[in-house]
């Protein structure tokens, strides 16, 4: 894979999965000035319930299929026994988990809702998972077809709340496009997966891949288990003020570190070949390169929200949402930690076979992140959350890191990486000049503060000579000439 192909895949991957995440931040900011905080409360606390049961439905698939396919792509009948192999589980791991849910909903009151048509509006995205086949195009490293699925659809959404979601009392609507956003996406990728595969019952070994699977999902589950955990018992312990100040700031910064994420995740195709064709040296390289990425991005963005939060929450949120500014600061550290866990963890681990490691590591971090809950919540309120969540994925992200580097070569403080922290202090230096001359709250403060960092950082890394910023450079220069 060329520079500029993977450079031109990982801006179509930075567009579906900005997309994707910036649609709720997003609508989050439009919804926050009218369902206020506790009705954004309500929302998160019904939707983070129904996310259990997509997590059971999902089992894991998606990590494990993008390298089960990825490694027989060029084999027209293999990739139509594997596709049809794992389409079969998640079909009717879709459907088990949305019977468990309508049984959990309608039988268990504290995490049924006041109104009941919220849960069961819910449940067409549910039963809709059977088909989301992303996984599939990302293997066949389709980033354009799901960048534009990803965008029409959300775009039309978007469309749909502003026309209709008017007052405070009109969560049922809000629910029913959130439920659409989904339920729409994974119909089309059901259709559009005719152009890569062929689905077919027959001749079917689905025990083979039960096993990684399962592991993989139970590394998942206790992954995202924690990541809702903190929501689910401040929700059961706290007012829902607190729940709908704690969901927009995790929008925030999983809106952050999505888009990171998205620029790096774009080697695993290419790592999983490496690794399956024993290339180890480039594979080292290439993962390195995933890394130093990966950090490039984080790092300042990091300390650009820790300097900015207490301007730009009110600013997107409204001022009902001041109490979110500080809990943002504690979780824009997670943008640098699971940056790193995604690399070491997410991608190499999983290409490496290693998904016992990641299991270990995130069921180490869901039990620190529930006893730190359970004490902190009931003094911190959200703030508490942020902590446990924070302690809890710096665990996960240290034992994912001493794994995965038994079997690979990179250095975690190499040169490009000094040269990365380098320049982010340089940029902290100017926020903090700013932060101490400027008014607070001023959306005028904020644009020169941002605009200015992002200078500065720019400058600095550039006068420094990265090795990743300058091969962007270099690219940009080589598509200039050619116009």
């Amino acid at each position: 894979m060329t520079g500029t192909s993977t450079i031109k895949k990982s801006m179509y991957n930075v567009a579906y999965k900005g997309v994707n995440i910036l649609y709720p931040l997003i609508t989050s900011a439009y919804i926050s000035r009218i369902l206020m905080a506790k009705g954004v409360g309500d929302v998160a606390f019904a939707i983070n319930i129904v996310s259990y049961f997509i997590i059971a439905a999902s089992l894991g698939i998606p990590n494990y299929a993008i390298k089960a396919i990825a490694g027989i792509r060029d084999d027209m009948n293999k990739r139509n026994r594997v596709f049809s192999e794992l389409a079969s589980i998640v079909s009717v791991s879709s459907v088990a988990a949305t019977m468990l849910y309508f049984m959990a909903v309608t039988n268990v009151s504290s995490i049924k809702s006041d109104n009941i048509l919220i849960n069961i509006i819910l449940g067409f995205a549910l039963i809709s998972n059977a088909v989301n086949y992303d996984w599939l195009f990302e293997a066949m490293e389709d980033y354009r077809y799901i960048a534009v699925r990803t965008t029409v659809i959300k775009l039309i959404s978007l469309l749909f709340l502003i026309l209709f979601v008017k007052k405070t009392d009109d969560i049922i609507i809000y629910i029913a496009i959130y439920s659409f956003t989904l339920t729409a996406s994974n119909i089309c990728n059901g259709i559009a997966s005719r152009k890569y595969v062929r689905f077919s019952l027959k001749n079917l070994n689905v025990k083979q891949h039960l096993k990684a699977v399962f592991i993989l999902f139970a590394a998942s589950c206790a992954t995202d288990v924690y990541t809702l955990l903190d929501s689910t018992m401040l929700g059961i312990m706290c007012p829902s003020e607190y729940l709908g100040y704690y969901s927009n700031s995790t929008k925030i910064v999983r809106a952050v570190y999505g888009m990171i994420i998205a620029a790096t995740t774009i080697y695993f195709p290419r790592l999983s070949n490496l690794y399956a064709t024993g290339k180890k040296q480039e594979y080292d390289s290439c993962l390195k390169r995933c890394y130093n990425i990966s950090m490039l991005l984080a790092i300042p963005t990091a300390v650009g929200m820790i300097m900015t939060a207490g301007w730009f929450i009110p600013i997107i949120f409204g001022s009902d949402f001041k109490a979110a500014a500080f809990t943002t600061q504690l979780l824009s550290v997670l943008v640098i930690v699971f940056s790193i866990a995604t690399v070491f963890g997410h991608i190499s681990l999983i290409i490496y076979g290693k998904e016992k490691n990641i299991l270990i590591a995130t069921i180490v971090g869901a039990v620190i992140n529930f006893t730190l809950n359970y004490i902190l919540i009931p003094v911190c309120a959200q703030n508490g959350a942020a902590i446990a969540s924070l302690i809890g994925e710096l665990a996960v992200t240290v034992i994912l890191v001493v794994s995965s580097l038994r079997s690979v070569y990179v250095n975690l403080l190499n040169k490009d990486i000094l040269k990365v922290i380098f320049a982010a202090m340089l940029m902290l230096g100017f926020l903090s000049a700013v932060k101490l001359l400027a008014d607070s709250g001023n959306i005028i403060t904020l644009i020169i503060a941002v605009a200015g960092g992002i200078a500065v950082y720019a400058a600095a890394i550039l006068a420094v000579k990265n090795s990743e910023a300058m091969l962007l450079i270099d690219i940009i220069r080589r598509r200039i000439k050619r116009q």
